[in-house]
């Protein structure tokens, strides 16, 4: 004799083998949801985070800009080093002229001395920047040295001078010209977000006072006959 299960006729409902399957399909589209919106984000987050180092970067150069815009060599110490050292840190000194904001009268500008430093660190490589009145003041405990962050975690920060003739890795080219400055600066930043490939900027900064010229006047006079 053979058994055969029927349903009565008019009960509804899903066998268990198909509420498995319809669970199963469930959980493979939440999955597939989760992971298509973790992409998002990542990619998202990602972006954020490579705007918001070039965007800094762009500002740490724009700083470096102003600097190099005013420095200025003399007899009285103020000149020019830059020192690299070991895993890829450096240091980078020079006296600047900074008006005040919103006037070019250098009448009441103020003068300091600006230090510029990368420091390598486990997370990437920090820029700093110190100023320091020149003169410097008689009491440093009421003026101390002035230390800003103004770039974090980025890859690399390497800088270049350019004396003339070739970019130098280092300042003074020549031990024998302490006090001279170079022509230009060229400064590469560049930012790994370790998700996508890496961005680099670059300047080329102009230093005035590294392109002086030299002239002789003559004067000659000429009288009418």
């Amino acid at each position: 004799m053979k058994l055969v299960c029927r349903r009565p006729p008019g009960c509804g409902g899903f066998s268990l083998v198909e509420l498995l399957v319809s669970l199963l399909i469930a959980a493979l589209v939440f999955a597939t949801l989760l992971t298509i919106l973790h992409v998002a984000t990542s990619a998202l987050e990602g972006q954020t985070r490579r705007a918001g180092g070039i965007h800094a970067a762009s500002l740490a150069l724009d700083e470096i800009r102003t600097d190099l815009g005013g420095a200025f060599a003399s007899d009285a110490g103020c000149g020019m080093t830059f020192l690299p050292e070991e895993n890829e840190g450096w240091s980078w000194t020079f006296c600047t002229i900074r008006p005040e904001p919103g006037t070019r009268d250098l009448r009441w500008a103020d003068t300091f001395a600006v230090t510029y430093s990368a420091e390598p660190s486990a997370e990437g490589v920090q820029l700093l920047r110190a100023e320091l009145p020149v003169p410097p003041p008689a009491d440093m405990d009421e003026h101390p040295v002035h230390t800003n962050v103004i770039l974090r975690q980025v890859e690399s920060v390497t800088v270049e001078l350019y004396d003339g003739s070739a970019w130098r890795p280092a300042w003074p080219a020549n031990p024998r010209e302490p006090g001279r400055l170079p022509r230009s600066a060229r400064v590469t930043i560049r930012i790994d977000d370790h998700n996508t490939e890496s961005s680099t900027l670059s300047a080329e900064i102009l230093i005035p006072a590294g392109n002086t010229v030299t002239s002789t006047v003559v004067r000659e006079t000429r009288i009418a006959p």
